[in-house]
């Protein structure tokens, strides 16, 4: 504040000698300006006197206001703050067993072109089930992504697919949908696989499988079904089972659920052998009746 008020003493002081100086050019005015002050009324001869007397204060607080209140600094408009990272976006699995990790990576092609991590619950797809043959199915749900160590499968004409490791094939000569009958990503190698290349669909070998390390992989549910996915639709798309697979023939449940349906079958045998029988006795009964 010292500083301050020594800057505007010193200014007031220049801006005293500034109206001395003006007074003293006004007294140094030739006649023709003279006569032309003259010209001016009373009222207006006040209205300059006062206006050049005031020049000192008016100029000073002009100039404090302006220390004292400094003029707007241009600035930047604030950075908006960056956005939430969005989750992967979800997969297609090339899933099955009892896991849900069991899948292709998002940046598999599905047969139609679009990414498998743009998989969306309700699309149809082409799927292959041993005794349903090929079909197309929607897809039913759509989990979450999850990172998973994956493989890369390559067959005898170059198709390929990234899946985790623990996608199941069904072998191509399975009678049934089954665990039994299905192999690991990474023991295909030597194992033929169905492949979809322009609407056809074929059987070869796998003559490579290598680590393709950890990727994005997200569960999805055909019903149970094989579906087509690979890195390119020129290369060909491989099927791998999905992520729900059928129980196998060992297991608990199934032998309850067929257990249950031989106690029904024998119980309505039981029923119609009863039925039977009952009717032979009346018939009986009435023959001794009659004496016939």
């Amino acid at each position: 504040m010292l500083g301050l008020g020594r800057n505007l003493y010193a200014s007031g002081a220049d801006y005293n000698a500034l109206y001395e100086q003006v007074t003293a050019l006004i007294g140094d005015l030739d006649a023709a300006s003279m006569e032309e002050l003259q010209g001016l009324t009373n009222e207006q001869l006040a209205n300059l006197a006062d206006l050049v007397s005031g020049l000192p204060e008016q100029i000073a607080q002009e100039l404090a206001a302006l220390l004292v209140t400094p003029p707007p600094v241009a600035t930047e408009p604030p950075t908006p703050p960056a956005p939430t990272p969005a989750p992967p976006p979800p997969s297609s699995g090339g899933g099955g067993g009892d896991g849900t990790d069991s899948c292709v990576t998002v940046f598999m092609r599905m047969s139609d072109g679009t990414l498998a991590g743009e998989l969306q619950a309700g699309d149809v797809h082409p799927c292959l089930d041993p005794a349903e043959g090929p079909t197309e199915q929607p897809a039913r749900w759509v989990g979450a992504a999850v990172m998973r160590p994956c493989v890369r499968l390559v067959t005898d004409s170059g198709a390929t697919l990234v899946c985790s490791t623990t996608t199941p094939f069904t072998h191509v000569d399975a009678p049934a949908d089954l665990p039994e009958y299905s192999s690991l990503a990474p023991d295909m190698l030597g194992r033929e696989v169905v492949v979809l290349r322009r609407g056809i669909r074929f059987v070869e070998p796998v003559v490579n499988v290598h680590d393709a390390g950890m990727q994005w992989v997200v569960p999805a549910d055909f019903g149970g079904r094989s579906f087509p996915a690979g890195e390119s639709a020129e290369a060909g798309f491989i099927y791998s089972h999905n992520m729900q697979k059928a129980p196998s023939l060992g297991n608990d449940a199934l032998l309850m659920s067929m257990a249950s349906s031989l106690a029904s079958i024998a119980e309505t045998n039981s029923a119609m052998a009863a039925s039977e029988t009952t009717g032979s006795l009346l018939a009986l009964s009435e023959s001794t009746r009659t004496g016939r």
